[in-house]
């Protein structure tokens, strides 16, 4: 489970980067390449005969993560740069 919520990262990376200025834009074919990365270890994780088992409150909280993750690397770069004076 925790593999699928991990590999969910690039999404939220993808998605923030397209809604906080200035908007990254990347091609739509690179968008489409996280589909069959997200699926396939979402794939990989389900367990013969018992499926996912999926709580839902830490898969919430390893969200926030995600999303933070993803502020911290569109903001990085310019919060260090508007520190140093640059």
């Amino acid at each position: 489970f925790a593999q699928i919520v991990k590999s969910c990262e690039p999404v939220f990376a993808a998605v923030v980067g397209l809604l906080v200025p200035p908007p990254d834009i990347k091609p739509p074919l690179a968008h489409a390449m996280l589909i069959p990365i997200v699926g396939g270890v979402g794939i990989a994780c389900v367990k013969e005969g018992k499926g996912i088992d999926i709580n839902v409150e830490a898969f919430m909280y390893a969200s926030i993560a995600n999303v933070a993750a993803a502020f911290k690397g569109k903001l990085g770069g310019s919060v260090t740069k508007a520190l140093k004076g640059d």
